[in-house]
């Protein structure tokens, strides 16, 4: 624990960049099965980019000596958005486990089963769903407000794709939370109308960063425990 510690500080003083999440709205977090009716306060990830999370005041500094990371859940819904084909969120689900799991394999010691000392970080995909593409500028001028409406009413207007990721850490055994965190994943413009469908390739980047700033919760976290201790 002291060496994360220690490695959280360095982490702490740099920015990370590019990160594509976005502070959730309240009917993003409306969607999430949170543990813990306590609130989510805002973290900086980055110069323009914020996250939402909470710590529980509980964490005892140093006793979780190994993180187990399970296989990323995929919440099945019966109104998922078309779009954004189900294999995609699979692969969505793999990849963010296999390049967590080696992000945080050189500072912690990973194990493949519960015990004692051991932390759980459980991530769930919520919801995905995609969204008109914001107006541009040249747009919102009537004539270019007039076209962009006629593009949406047609079909052919870009459009975003919007996910909703639930970071969970809790004892691996009693399964009481530590702490949380809702990350919202947007691609803009990656569908150029209402019947293309959404490939991973159009994604990678984001989930890349995702993962970065999950490493970054996990780290913090463990720092704002060590922190609420000296209180």
């Amino acid at each position: 624990m002291k060496k994360i510690i220690h490695l959280t500080l360095a982490l702490v003083l740099v920015l990370l960049t590019g990160c594509s999440s976005l502070t959730p709205t309240a009917t993003d977090l409306a969607t999430t099965d949170a543990l813990t009716n306590k609130p989510l306060h805002e973290v900086d990830y980055d110069t323009d980019k914020k996250g939402v999370q909470w710590v529980s005041k509980s964490i005892v500094p140093h006793y979780y000596k190994a993180l187990l990371v399970p296989k990323v859940e995929l919440k099945r819904d019966s109104t998922q958005d078309k779009q954004i084909p189900e294999s995609v969120l699979e692969k969505l689900a793999n990849e963010i486990t296999g390049h967590l799991r080696q992000e945080i394999s050189p500072s912690m010691k990973l194990v493949d089963k519960a015990g004692e000392n051991v932390a759980q970080v459980n991530i769930r995909i919520s919801r995905a769903t995609t969204e008109p593409e914001d107006l541009k500028l040249t747009e919102i001028i009537p004539i270019g407000a007039v076209i962009g409406s006629v593009k949406m009413a047609l079909g052919t207007r870009d459009k975003n794709v919007r996910i909703i990721i639930e970071t969970q850490i809790v004892d691996s055994v009693t399964l009481k939370p530590l702490a949380e965190r809702v990350a919202v994943i947007k691609a803009s413009g990656v569908l150029e109308n209402s019947s293309s469908h959404l490939n991973y390739e159009q994604i990678r980047t984001n989930v890349d960063n995702f993962v970065q700033e999950t490493r970054m919760f996990i780290f913090s976290a463990a720092y704002e425990a060590h922190q609420d201790a000296l209180k």
